[in-house]
């Protein structure tokens, strides 16, 4: 038995209903893809990683930008929490972009860890 439904924003003509560590999944993929004041009655939700779109592609910025996933993270979901010690954002200053690997530890399911991969860059129009 599921503890978490919603409905499935990746597949929802296969499956309508998202479970558990989906749901959990499609609310960081909503964080980290809404900016902050985007979303109608919620403006507090989302991030504000677009102020970095063109800072210096360094390690201190890697660090406020570390800083910052971390506490709109942990500020929208309570159902995880950032696992310090295995997330790493570098900077990438060649590509123009930040590598992030981010390790969520799951409360309440039998699923302990969920880990996002990806990059913070600046795109084209």
């Amino acid at each position: 038995m599921a503890i978490y439904t919603d409905v499935s924003l990746f597949k929802p003509t296969v499956t309508p209903m998202a479970q558990d560590l989906e749901v959990i999944y499609q609310s960081i993929f909503a964080i980290l893809n809404t900016k902050k004041g985007e979303r109608l009655f919620r403006p507090d939700f989302g991030n504000t990683l677009e102020d970095f779109l063109f800072d210096l592609i360094d390690e201190v910025t890697a660090l406020e930008v570390f800083r910052r996933i971390v506490e709109d993270i942990s500020g929208q979901e309570p159902r995880v929490s950032v696992n310090l010690s295995n997330t790493k954002i570098e900077a990438d200053p060649i590509n123009g972009c930040f590598k992030i690997y981010l390790v969520l530890d799951l409360f309440g399911l039998s699923s302990d860890r969920l880990v996002f991969q990806g990059e913070l860059t600046r795109q084209a129009a």
